[in-house]
C-alpha cells in the first residue's frame, strides 16, 4: 500500500474523488488503514469523507482509539452520527469506553435513539466478560421455520449482521434450542423444518464469564463463532472469533508485562512517556529491591564464612541464577497451561509432584557441572559437593515453588502473572542463600 501513497495524494491534489473512493474501496479495510497512518491527519480527514460510510466504519473499526479520537473530532456531527451507527455494536462500545465520559454521552446523545439504546445496555456489562465483547447483530430464527423461510431472512438480513455462518434456534423466549449453519440450510430440502436439522444444545457461554475463559472455550470446540446467554438462557449476542484473536493478543501482551512486573498497557507503547513507564513500573521494582536487601542482609551475616573460604563466594551468581531461571522456566509452564486450560487448582499435587521431579532431574544435572566446575577450577572436592548439593535442592524448591504460585494465586482469584513472575527469581535468590551457607557450614567448617 506504501506504494500507493503518491498517487493518492495526487489525486487528492486534483480533488478527484471518485478515482480516490473506487480505488481505496477495492482494497480490504486493514489496508486502507495502514495507507491512512501514513498520511497527514487534513488528508486522512479528506479521504474519510469520500469514503462510503460503511467503508470507512471498517476502517475505523482497524484503527487504535488515539486514532479514532482523531477522526471523530476531525468530522462534523452528522458524519460523526453516521459513522457510529455503522459500527458494529461491540467495536463502537469498545471505542465508547475508551474515551472520556463526557464525549461518550455527546456522541450518543446524536446517534439514533435504538442504536443508543442497544449501545447503552452493552456497555452495562465489564469490558472484560463476554458480555463487554458480544455482539448483537447476528440472525436468531423460530424452531417452526422452514429452510426456505430461513434462507429467506438471512437474505434479508445479511448486511446488517456481523455473520451468516451460523444461524441461531430458539423458542418463543429467546431460549437458545440450536444452531444451523449456512452450509446445512444451503444442502437441505427447502420444505424441512429448521428444527428437523439444527444441532440441538450448542456450545454457549454465559454473560458474565471472563474473556480470557471465552477465548478458552472457542479455541477447547473448535467453532468460529459463540453465543452469549444470560441466567435463563436466553440469547443476548454472540462473540466472533476476530474478537476472540484479539482477546488472546491482549491478554497475552497483558501476561507478559504482569510477569516482567512492567505495568498494565494503557496505550501503545510509543505514545507512553518515560514518565507514565516509570511510573507503570516503580511499584514493584521497590518490593523487589526490598527483597533484594533481604539477600545482601544474608550475605552479610555469613561475611565470616566467605572471609575463610573466598572460592564460595565465586558460586553465588551461579547458584542464584540457576534457582531464578528454574522456577521463571517452571511459572511460565504453569501459566501457559492454566491459560489452556489444561490444569486447575484441582491438580495441584500432580502438577507439585511432576515439577518436583523435574526438579530433581535438572538439578542433578547442574549440580555435576557445579561440581565438576570447583574441582576443575577452584581445586576443592569440599566446595564441590556444597555447591553440587545446593544446586540440586535450590532446583527442586524453585520448580516446585514455581508450580505452586501460580495454582495458588489462581485459587485466590489474583493474576497468576502478577503474583508468580517478578517474586520467583527475588524469593530464590534468598533461599538459594540460605541453602548454600547452611551447606557450606556443614561440609567445608
Amino acid at each position: 500500500m506504501h506504494l500507493l501513497k503518491p498517487e493518492i495524494e495526487e489525486l487528492l491534489k486534483n480533488k478527484e474523488t471518485q478515482q480516490i473512493k473506487e480505488t481505496l474501496e477495492s482494497f480490504e479495510p486493514i489496508e486502507v488503514a495502514d495507507l491512512l497512518r501514513s498520511l497527514s491527519l487534513n488528508k486522512k480527514l479528506s479521504i474519510f469523507s469520500i469514503l462510503d460510510v460503511d467503508f470507512s466504519a471498517r476502517v475505523f473499526e482497524e484503527f487504535d482509539t488515539d486514532e479514532q479520537m482523531e477522526i471523530i473530532e476531525g468530522i462534523n456531527k452528522a458524519r460523526k452520527a453516521e459513522l457510529l451507527g455503522e459500527l458494529h455494536p461491540d467495536d463502537r462500545v469498545d471505542f465508547l469506553q475508551e474515551i472520556p465520559q463526557k464525549l461518550t454521552e455527546q456522541l450518543l446523545s446524536i446517534m439514533e435513539k435504538k442504536e443508543a439504546r442497544t449501545t447503552r445496555e452493552l456497555m452495562r456489562y465489564p469490558e472484560e466478560t463476554a458480555g463487554g465483547l458480544m455482539t448483537t447483530e447476528f440472525i436468531k430464527v423460530r424452531k417452526d421455520l422452514t429452510v426456505k423461510q430461513v434462507i429467506d431472512v438471512i437474505k434479508k438480513k445479511a448486511e446488517d449482521v456481523e455473520t451468516i455462518s451460523h444461524i441461531y434456534v430458539v423458542d418463543e423466549n429467546d431460549t437458545l434450542m440450536g444452531v444451523v449453519t449456512l452450509r446445512d440450510l444451503v444442502l437441505s430440502n427447502m420444505r424441512k423444518k429448521v428444527k428437523n436439522i439444527m444441532q440441538p444444545h450448542p456450545i454457549s457461554v454465559p454473560i458474565n464469564l471472563d474473556q480470557e475463559k471465552v477465548a478458552q472455550e472457542v479455541a477447547r470446540y473448535d467453532i468460529n463463532t459463540v453465543p452469549v446467554v444470560d441466567e435463563r438462557g436466553r440469547v443476548k449476542g454472540i462473540i466472533t472469533v476476530d474478537d476472540v484473536i484479539d482477546v488472546i493478543k491482549e491478554e497475552t501482551a497483558e501476561d507478559m508485562l504482569k510477569f516482567g512486573a512492567a505495568g498494565k498497557r494503557k496505550m501503545t507503547y510509543l505514545k507512553q512517556s518515560p514518565l507514565f513507564l516509570a511510573r507503570s513500573r516503580v511499584v514493584w521494582l521497590a518490593v523487589l529491591a526490598f527483597v533484594g536487601i533481604i539477600s545482601g542482609f544474608v550475605i552479610s551475616k555469613n561475611s565470616l564464612l566467605l572471609s575463610r573460604v573466598i572460592a564460595l563466594a565465586v558460586f553465588i551468581p551461579l547458584l542464584t541464577d540457576s534457582a531464578g531461571n528454574a522456577g521463571t522456566q517452571a511459572v511460565a509452564v504453569i501459566i501457559e497451561a492454566l491459560a489452556l486450560g489444561e490444569v486447575r487448582f484441582k491438580d495441584f499435587w500432580h502438577s507439585m509432584r511432576k515439577e518436583f521431579l523435574t526438579g530433581v532431574i535438572l538439578g542433578i544435572s547442574l549440580g555435576v557441572l557445579g561440581l565438576l566446575r570447583a574441582v576443575f577450577f577452584e581445586k576443592s572436592s569440599l566446595i564441590g559437593i556444597t555447591v553440587g548439593l545446593t544446586l540440586i535442592v535450590n532446583t527442586t524448591i524453585a520448580t516446585s515453588l514455581g508450580a505452586a504460585l501460580p495454582l495458588i494465586a489462581r485459587r485466590m482469584n489474583f493474576d497468576p502473572a502478577v503474583i508468580s513472575g517478578p517474586l520467583i527469581t527475588s524469593v530464590m535468590d534468598i533461599i538459594s542463600l540460605l541453602i548454600y551457607f547452611a551447606l557450606a557450614k556443614i561440609i567445608i567448617l
